[in-house]
């Protein structure tokens, strides 16, 4: 079930994917296959480089523990860097943490969980 729901929070806030191989693309197909190292591995180069949507996935599986060491503060560095560069996933999961309160990087609160998903909401996150 975890595993799933990992499936489905990446790709349901991957957005459009570009036929063209990219880092972040290669990323998401190896999480679809449950080959999260590696995804990471290749996430984390593109993320370095500033690639918002490779700093959301890197954010993540740190966050949650996927395929790397759970490490919460690194992973919500992650999360910030890509809320800031504009991508409402980052966003989202930022006020989802802001409310989760058994989450080792749950920060439990309602404001901030409040002003995160304004700033999805702002930087387009489908409303459905």
């Amino acid at each position: 079930m975890k595993y799933i729901l990992l499936v489905i929070q990446l790709v349901i806030f991957s957005g459009s994917v570009n036929s063209s191989t990219n880092p972040y693309d290669e990323a998401m197909k190896l999480v679809n296959v449950g080959e999260y190292r590696k995804a990471f591995d290749i996430a984390l180069v593109s993320a370095k480089e500033g690639h918002a949507r490779s700093q959301y996935i890197v954010g993540f599986m740190l966050a949650k523990g996927r395929g790397v060491e759970m490490n919460c503060q690194e992973g919500l560095s992650w999360l910030h860097k890509s809320s800031e560069a504009g991508y409402y996933a980052a966003s989202y999961m930022l006020g989802v943490f802001s409310l989760l309160p058994k989450h080792p990087c749950a920060t439990v609160d309602t404001e901030k969980a409040r002003e995160y998903m304004e700033k999805a909401s702002a930087q387009g996150m489908p409303k459905n």
